[in-house]
């Protein structure tokens, strides 16, 4: 799947993207903010966010390196804002991935995660040296990783890359392939049987080499026929195979049930977990409006409202991490209406936040905890915008995300 439209770079695909990512000349780079990256990337991928994107002579010093930027999505156009403004900025051979996260978990590729990845995001000398070091380490000991990921990639072509109606069919395939084996070398004058079948080569013989064949297949014994000379051999080969392709279909199954069960789990954690955000969101939203009217009356102490509050702003910065996991790293979609009445509540919690802070003492907006909190608060308020997130909203949606943008601008 890709877009076709004209811009004023290169696009390219998943298969492009792997075999040029082995390069070591090639920075692949992702836009997303750092939370984002953070919780997945492209293996060696560096991040340099798009409100960043002019600091990135520390992480791209070279301007004629190769330059592959991605994001969320083919919806997400943070990764074609990055390479206008880069090449704007005097780099030359600037390309854009644009499927992004979504087209390559899609293809199964692999995501690193911030745990033990963190060098990664570093630039200058220290970048070019990384990268460089990272390459030959590749080259040194591609022989030993292309050698342990066989075995995975046979697995996935025998298994789990086939439907149980195509194992099934690979396991007749065997057993009618080695009964006709059976019955040929009896045609050529080979016997390989103990029964006395009238008529070498005759549909009889052939039905029994057939017979036998199924019989060997599923290593049930060898019934009222054995095998014969060489035919041993074939039939202990056919044994293992039969178990081996029967194995995998028994495989299938459970591992088809295994995954209708965890969709199952994964669909009920996430309507539960969305319904707590959705109720957790709007209690924040309740106990700022109520604190910020405690504030105005003067009905409690400067001290005792600050303490309340920074509880509540630490709550609330829990739940826009939440959030913001929703929208950039969901395990499924969430409805429409979720989405807006969450939004909706950020926004209108930002708004009191702001007149909250006006009606706060001097020294209670300056406590270091505070301050922390209204930092948090306000850097993962600002990575919620419409440009950014991998899905398509309404135009209702973007709407929220700008205001939620708005409100936390103010915070300062």
């Amino acid at each position: 799947m890709s877009r076709v439209v004209q811009k004023p770079f290169d696009i390219i695909d998943f298969a492009e993207l792997v075999s040029r990512r082995e390069d070591p000349d090639v920075a692949v780079v992702d836009v997303l903010p750092p939370a984002t990256y953070r919780h997945g990337h492209l293996p060696g991928a560096l991040n340099l966010p798009l409100a960043s994107i002019e600091g990135a002579a520390e992480v791209l010093p070279d301007k004629r390196q190769e330059i592959i930027l991605y994001c969320a999505g083919f919806t997400c156009t943070a990764s074609e804002q990055a390479a206008v403004r880069l090449q704007g900025m005097g780099y030359e051979n600037v390309r854009e991935y644009a499927g992004g996260m979504a087209d390559w978990l899609e293809h199964g590729g692999q995501v690193d995660s911030a745990t033990g990845d963190a060098e990664r995001s570093r630039g200058g000398r220290e970048h070019g040296h990384n990268r460089s070091q990272a390459g030959a380490a590749r080259r040194n000991h591609s022989g030993v990783g292309e050698r342990s990921a066989w075995g995975d990639r046979l697995v996935d072509a025998m298994v789990l890359n086939r439907s149980i109606g195509q194992l099934l069919g690979g396991w007749l395939a065997i057993v009618f392939g080695f009964g006709l084996v059976y019955w040929l070398a009896d045609l050529a004058g080979t016997p390989w049987m103990n029964a006395n079948t009238p008529g070498r080569g005759s549909l009889a013989d052939l039905g029994n080499a057939i017979y036998f064949s199924f019989v060997t297949a599923l290593t049930i014994g060898y019934g009222d026929i054995a095998p014969l000379g060489p035919a041993r051999v074939l039939a202990v080969v056919e044994g293992a195979a039969g178990l081996l392709a029967f194995g995998f279909i028994v495989s299938k199954l459970v591992s088809r049930r295994q995954e209708e069960l965890m969709e199952d789990t994964h669909r009920i954690a996430f309507e539960q977990r969305l319904g707590r955000v959705r109720t957790s969101v709007h209690l924040v939203l309740s106990e700022l409006q109520t604190i910020a009217r405690m504030c105005a009356e003067g009905s409690v102490t400067a001290g005792r409202v600050r303490i309340r509050t920074e509880s509540t702003l630490a709550v609330f910065e829990g739940e826009l991490h939440t959030v913001h996991d929703l929208l950039y790293n969901p395990e499924q979609i969430p409805e429409e209406q979720d989405l807006e009445s969450i939004l909706a509540s950020i926004a209108a919690s930002l708004e009191v936040l702001n007149e909250l802070l006006g009606c706060l003492p001097e020294e209670a907006r300056d406590s270091t905890l505070m301050r922390q909190e209204l930092r948090q608060i306000r850097a993962r308020a600002v990575d919620i915008c419409a440009d950014c997130v991998p899905h398509q909203y309404t135009d209702d949606l973007a709407g929220w995300m700008d205001r939620v943008q708005d409100q936390a601008a103010r915070l300062g």
